[in-house]
């Protein structure tokens, strides 16, 4: 959308004007956006608004870019600003999956389903990640993103979802290991782990979450039955 299809007016109140250049509009963006939610009054309240809607629509993809960066650890965002700039390209979205807390968990569970990699990475970063939010991340079989989940202490993964992480994507180094260390083991049993081979890991962590054998390949070696008793 251009700036005559954006912009009804020549000027708003406050300080922002369609004419401006995207080099000042970056800085309003910026500006306006840390300002929410620390207006005096339903006057400056109504005008930040009005800019950021604007500004969230703006064609340059720099500007929508710095208001997503601005307001996406903020906490008094209109919901319908946030699900537009959450929805935006990557470069946009990408602050507002990994930062925003005004993103609910049904939004992000639809992100973490359609969404690309580098989206679903940031999703597994959030500071706080419900059980059903990590499930639909390791489903979506990304190692990579599966990785900076299970390396996140802010998310809350279920055992199922753990024997997901390994049956999609345990080949890859360091994920069995990561989905065994989010199980209450005993520290001396976490030290035999950290010695064995990847293969020899993986094939304890499918023994250990039961998954088939038909999954692994092959039978387990007796010493694995052993340590999983």
């Amino acid at each position: 959308m251009g700036l005559g299809e954006t912009y009804t007016t020549d000027k708003i109140p406050g300080s922002f004007s369609q004419h401006q250049s995207a080099e000042e509009r970056i800085v309003t963006a910026r500006e306006v956006g840390t300002s929410l939610g620390n207006e005096t009054s339903d006057t400056e309240r109504n005008t930040n608004l009005r800019i950021v809607r604007l500004l969230s629509n703006d064609s340059s993809l720099d500007v929508r870019i710095a208001l997503a960066e601005a307001v996406a650890p903020l906490t008094d965002v209109p919901s319908e600003i946030i699900r537009a700039l959450a929805s935006d390209v990557s470069e946009v979205a990408l602050p507002i999956l990994e930062h925003s807390p005004c993103l609910d968990d049904g939004v992000l569970i639809e992100a973490a389903k359609h969404r690309g990699t580098r989206e679903l990475i940031a999703i597994a970063s959030r500071n706080l990640v419900s059980t059903p939010l990590s499930d639909a991340i390791a489903k979506r079989c990304s190692a990579t993103a599966i990785l900076r989940l299970l390396a996140n202490e802010g998310a809350e993964i279920a055992y199922d979802t753990l024997a997901v992480a390994i049956e999609s994507c345990g080949m890859v180094s360091g994920i069995p290991t990561a989905a065994l260390n989010r199980c209450e083991l005993p520290e001396s049993m976490k030290r035999r782990i950290a010695e064995m081979s990847d293969q020899a890991v993986l094939a304890f962590a499918k023994r250990f979450f039961n998954i088939p054998s038909r999954v692994v390949g092959r039978e387990v070696p007796d010493f694995f039955k052993i340590m999983s008793a």
